[in-house]
């Protein structure tokens, strides 16, 4: 995920998802995260699968290095209407059903008012994952193409790093934000 994220926003594919012919819808944005996440993780022997049946719905992805080492991803955009219930019910129901301990929440944002209205989805997550005993992650990802390049940043807060420090386990120097 981590990957698929630098990639979308450091190396210009918000470009693809976000075009003169409008925006990847959820499916579109799941095929091209689908054919990215499988060309990488086949080297590492790492089985991916799109739109799994878990009993209790259709998950985008279930992730699968043998039985103990397995995810499931769900994706949303930010302008969904039920982004709440996609990491309060439906990825907990699906990590439930496949008795999997691990799951990931990703946020497709292509505006900055979804971008920044999604922060506390991180607390969120944490707070799912103490309910059902699960290992939920979040993740959101900036497809709106509006950070600034190498030679118009002046200041710490231009790098909109804060994302990135998360992903990467450093603290936030609080000048790197919005």
């Amino acid at each position: 995920m981590k990957s698929f994220n630098h990639y979308v926003v450091h190396r210009k594919i918000h470009k693809v998802m976000n075009g003169s012919l409008g925006q990847l819808d959820e499916k579109g944005v799941q095929a091209l995260f689908g054919m990215f996440a499988t060309e990488y993780l086949k080297h590492f022997n790492i089985v991916i699968s799109s739109e799994v049946d878990t009993g209790r719905g259709t998950v985008d992805f279930y992730i699968s290095y043998g039985y103990e080492n397995r995810a499931l991803l769900e994706f949303k955009l930010g302008s969904h209407q039920r982004v709440n219930n996609g990491i309060e019910f439906q990825l907990p129901i699906y990590l439930i059903s496949e008795e999997i301990s691990f799951g990931i929440f990703i946020l497709i944002c292509y505006t900055q008012e979804s971008y920044l209205n999604s922060e506390y989805l991180y607390e969120e997550a944490k707070k799912q994952s103490k309910k059902y005993n699960k290992e939920i992650s979040f993740y959101r990802i900036d497809a709106t193409g509006t950070l600034k390049t190498g030679s118009t940043i002046k200041t710490m807060k231009d790098m909109n790093l804060e994302d990135w420090r998360r992903q990467n386990g450093q603290a936030s120097n609080g000048l790197d934000g919005r």
